[in-house]
């Protein structure tokens, strides 16, 4: 019995080929995907990072300097907000005409915020608010 050398199949050498290629195809698409969960890993903590400085700003806008210049609160989930308030100007007065005041005076407040999560830091900033004391008699 004699085999045809036109084919009946194929030859050894030439499967070992298609593997080798069929793994290489495999291994570039494994470090694609290694890759792109990497990516989605760092673009997830960027997210969940620009969500507390939202969520800790949000909290720093109803806070009133001349109270709390320094403080910490709760964000959520782990979080907390930390801040420092410095006295950017003077005092003055808010409203005054006619000889009438108001019976409050504002002063511009530079605050300086930190978002931390399990003492990590996720974000800080620079902010300006205004503080509102009573006038002085």
């Amino acid at each position: 019995m004699s085999r045809s050398s036109t084919s009946d199949g194929f030859m050894m050498s030439e499967l070992l080929v298609s593997l080798a290629i069929i793994a290489l195809a495999f291994l570039v698409l494994f470090e694609l995907k290694l890759d792109l969960h990497q990516r989605q890993a760092i673009q997830l903590a960027r997210l969940d990072a620009l969500t507390n400085e939202a969520n800790g700003l949000s909290l720093l806008r109803r806070i009133d300097p001349v109270k709390e210049p320094v403080g910490e609160r709760s964000i959520g989930q782990g979080s907390t907000l930390r801040w420092k308030a410095v006295q950017a100007t003077k005092p003055g007065l808010i409203l005054q005409w006619r000889g009438r005041q108001t019976p409050h005076k504002v002063t511009l407040f530079a605050v300086d915020y930190f978002v931390l999560r399990n003492g990590k830091q996720l974000a800080q900033g620079k902010v300006e608010l205004i503080g509102r004391k009573m006038a002085d008699p």
